[in-house]
């Protein structure tokens, strides 16, 4: 459960529970509504503070920073397949297409 919902069901119970204590007058026999409402009222704080726990320890594990030193990669070093050519080479600041995809203006 994330903590959206976490939280959203505990403020739930200590709504419920805050208006069976509070506003409910009705009486039923062998049940009293203002302690289950003081219960429920208990349970949903307890409920809001897990889950605010639970986040906040969460959260450290998901946010991690990598550091790489050095030059990035030149491009043909990602070439993964054998015989592949990349469609733009890099080399020493130049940028050059293969001829055969090259678009030459005149030629339609």
């Amino acid at each position: 459960m994330n903590r959206a919902s976490g939280s959203g069901v505990s403020i739930f119970l200590i709504a419920v529970g805050a208006i069976l204590y509070f506003a409910v007058s009705t009486s039923v026999t062998g049940v009293s509504l203002s302690t289950i409402g003081v219960i429920l009222m208990i349970v949903g704080a307890v409920g809001l503070v897990v889950s605010f726990v639970a986040f906040s320890t969460s959260r450290g594990r998901d946010a991690h920073t990598t550091v790489v030193q050095g030059s990035p990669p030149s491009p043909v070093e990602h070439d993964r397949c054998p015989g592949h050519r990349p469609l733009i080479t890099s080399t020493n600041g130049t940028t050059s297409v293969p001829k055969s995809l090259a678009i030459v203006a005149g030629d339609d």
